[in-house]
């Protein structure tokens, strides 16, 4: 039996997609136990989508084993000011997380958190140009 944990959940809310967005939090971060991947792909769903009570069109998830990195990122954005910004962050990723690029939107609620604005542009250090990380106050 190995553990799984939910990384992302793409439900069918006939597009109430804030009701989407709320749902998928709810569900992120989920443990549970299955035989195989394969096994694991059709348990989460069930798992889920009984307990949500809305149909699942995708389920992400890492075996619990998988390791975790931190990236730096550096978000674009306004402060409450209203005035071009840079908030700069590390976040933790799984390496699934990370190829899907979730750790920019990681960064990006970091920012709303600590009462940054719209628009946002995240750069991670592979993003950018070797002088934009000399450049931006850190």
């Amino acid at each position: 039996m190995a553990k799984f944990k939910v990384v992302g959940v793409k439900f069918d809310t006939d597009g109430d997609k804030a009701l989407a967005k709320k749902l998928a939090k709810k569900y992120t971060g989920w443990v549970f136990e299955a035989e195989s991947d394969q096994d694991a792909d059709e348990r989460v769903a069930d798992i889920v989508s009984d307990d949500s009570g809305f149909c699942v069109f995708h389920v992400g998830y890492d075996t619990v084993k998988d390791m975790t990195v931190k990236v730096k990122c550096a978000v674009a954005c306004k402060n409450s000011s209203g005035s071009p910004d840079f908030f700069i962050t590390t976040v933790e990723v799984t390496k699934n997380e990370y190829a899907l690029g979730d750790h920019y939107d990681k960064a990006t609620a970091k920012a709303e958190e600590d009462g940054y604005e719209n628009p946002f542009l995240v750069y991670e250090k592979a993003d950018a140009p070797k002088w934009f990380w000399k450049a931006i106050p850190q």
